[in-house]
């Protein structure tokens, strides 16, 4: 929800992101038609997947499963005349004993995303590694108020408030100008 702040005003974004739903499950909701429907050539699609896939209530998909769909997804794209990016998923609020952000579950879904990436030629925007990274920067306790708090007043493992949500964005347009996408050009 955060992204457009990076962009000039040539670039509309349109957040199309649904809570709780996975790759597979949203490929086959109704907002992937709608988006597909909508699409225009010249258009991009930045899709990140992972933190519901890696274990949500619809049953865990897969990293062979999880490529498949990502591909599936971004043929539909293409057939459009627009551009997929797969975006790894965020790091979650998840530490290691030692002090450490810890990226085990979520990191066979990053990697996904480059194996993907490299089957269909889509560029990666990798927000998990920038995420990892920030968070082993700063520490749990600086961490902590980025994260919406849980019912136990503990910050939730996978969302963010606004200031966190914000990060992210910035981190996603780095990466945009990172991977040399045609859209770093639109980025303030």
């Amino acid at each position: 929800m955060e992204l457009g702040q990076f962009f000039n005003d040539k670039v509309t974004v349109d957040n199309q992101a649904q809570g709780g739903a996975n790759v597979q499950s949203f490929k086959r909701s109704g907002r992937w038609t709608a988006i597909i429907s909508a699409l225009q050539p010249g258009d991009y699609v930045l899709m990140q997947f992972g933190a519901n896939d890696s274990g949500t209530a619809h049953g865990p998909v897969h990293p062979p499963e999880f490529i498949d769909t990502l591909s599936q997804m971004a043929d539909e794209i293409r057939a459009k005349g627009a551009t997929p990016i797969f975006v790894t998923p965020s790091a979650f609020f998840d530490w290691t004993a030692d002090g450490k952000e810890n990226n085990a579950r979520l990191a066979p879904y990053a990697a996904a995303c480059y194996t993907a990436g490299a089957a269909k030629n889509c560029l990666v925007d990798d927000l998990n590694a920038r995420g990892v990274e920030w968070l082993n920067s700063i520490d749990k306790d600086t961490a902590a108020p980025f994260y919406l708090p849980n019912s136990q007043h503990m910050p939730d493992k996978a969302h963010f408030v606004k200031s966190g949500a914000s990060q992210m964005a910035k981190m996603v347009a780095g990466e945009i100008r990172r991977i040399n996408s045609p859209l770093a050009a639109y980025l303030k």
